[in-house]
């Protein structure tokens, strides 16, 4: 090993300690600056954080007696004291350098590593003040970033404001926010605003537009255009809107609809031709294509030559058609076939994270052991410790409630979320997340 890794490896261990020590005896003003880039990180947030994003927050931190009493340059002064140096070794945070390549327009900053895994631990089950959302959507500008934070929201039951988030982004350009607030919408039970939002996209051209448009308007009752705009759609060569609709088929244990539409799209003219294709090799193919003439000349009642000859032309038409279909199907085969692995190595993940997976396991046993007892208090409060840290989801507390009001559905908490402090909240509707959305910026 050179001198310069070793140089390096001697200051960090010399220097990670007086960060951390610095960082636990700072004064109120800069541990609330350090606390608010340690939440902004472990809620999906980028390595380099704006700084305006960090006095809103740290200011919205601060108790309000507090603030009063600061000097007007509380912020920069308690900077200051973040970035001293130490032992060799940058503070606890340490200025960005703007660049050409880094893209970055505004005075930034970043976590020491050490500071903030250490802060990450020990912050895990403590939420960031409600004003993370709104100082979110008036300060970040990064859609990348909106999107990680509103993921962060949904995953620990605060769907609400996952959606508020979401919504930004997606008046920012980024399809995929707009795709995920659908999905939110539709689980919320408001199948009239993912339906909006659906027509938003295709109107604002998203790659994906389309195949949303024709999923939510099925969910809406609207099957007819819903498939008339996949029949369109795979007309010019894009037959995703018909994979995509798969899935509201399959909610509706409706299959035999969609190998229906599947005919439809493959032959108008010839919709038997579409069940000849996808049972191809379960028999001898002559054998197959015999009956479907005789099937053909039995329905269009015409003689058997006769039928022979309008399907022989029937798949010369349609062979571009054809091969856009067998394509469509290979691809969404290797779609389930790759979502599969996913799961799988989700599941490994979980299974390789012991200190996760134990640290579930006891917040479950705790709940249990404090509702045997009929302490509902304390069982409470492990709940919501274990949503805060998103290793517990609404269904936990969903049932929990339900046992004891009969007032409380667990389905509702489960679809609705929870407010800040983990209350369940009401029904929303897009229009309320679009309202919140809009006062928070003006």
């Amino acid at each position: 090993m050179g001198k310069g890794p070793q140089i390096r490896l001697t200051q960090f261990l010399a220097g990670a300690p007086a960060q951390m020590e610095r960082y636990e005896k700072a004064p109120e003003a800069s541990r609330a600056i350090i606390d608010s880039a340690i939440d902004l990180r472990r809620f999906g947030h980028g390595p380099a954080l704006p700084e305006a994003v960090l006095r809103k927050l740290a200011e919205a931190s601060l108790d309000t007696e507090l603030l009063d009493l600061l000097d007007p340059d509380w912020f920069e002064v308690a900077l200051d004291y973040a970035l001293v140096p130490c032992r060799g070794v940058s503070g606890p945070l340490r200025r960005v350098r703007r660049t050409a390549r880094s893209q970055i327009t505004e005075a930034a900053y970043q976590l020491s590593d050490y500071v903030e895994q250490v802060g990450r631990s020990a912050r895990a089950t403590i939420f960031p003040p409600a004003e993370l959302v709104s100082v979110a959507l008036q300060h970040i500008h990064d859609i990348e970033q909106i999107r990680a934070i509103a993921s962060s929201l949904d995953k620990t039951g605060r769907s609400f404001y996952a959606a508020q988030l979401y919504l930004r982004a997606m008046q920012l350009g980024d399809y995929e926010s707009g795709r995920s607030l659908a999905e939110a919408l539709e689980f919320a039970e408001d199948l009239d605003g993912a339906l909006e939002v659906a027509r938003y996209l295709q109107e604002n051209t998203d790659p994906n537009g389309s195949e949303e448009l024709a999923y939510y308007l099925y969910r809406n009752n609207q099957s007819e255009e819903a498939e008339e705009l996949c029949i369109e759609e795979f007309e010019k060569g894009n037959p995703k809107p018909w994979i995509k609709l798969r899935q509201a088929y399959d909610l509706d244990d409706r299959t035999g609809a969609y190998e229906d539409l599947g005919s439809r799209i493959l032959s108008r003219k010839l919709p038997e031709l579409y069940f000849y294709i996808t049972t191809f090799g379960s028999k001898d193919s002559e054998s197959r294509r015999d009956e479907l003439i005789v099937a053909l000349a039995r329905r269009l009642q015409v003689s058997h030559d006769e039928a022979k000859k309008l399907l022989s032309e029937e798949i010369v038409a349609i062979e571009p058609r054809l091969e856009l279909f067998a394509r469509a199907l290979e691809e969404h085969t290797e779609e389930l076939k790759a979502a599969t692995v996913r799961l799988n190595e989700l599941a490994e993940k979980n299974r390789s994270g012991e200190g996760v997976w134990s640290e579930t396991k006891r917040i479950h046993a705790a709940i249990a052991d404090h509702e045997e007892k009929g302490d509902f208090g304390e069982a409470r409060k492990e709940i919501t410790k274990g949503l805060d840290s998103a290793l517990l989801g609404l269904e936990t507390l969903g049932n929990h409630l339900s046992k004891y009001d009969p007032s409380v559905s667990a389905e509702a908490v489960e679809r609705h979320g929870v407010d800040w402090e983990t209350r369940p909240i009401s029904a929303w509707k897009l229009a309320d997340v679009r309202r919140a959305c809009q006062e928070a910026l003006d």
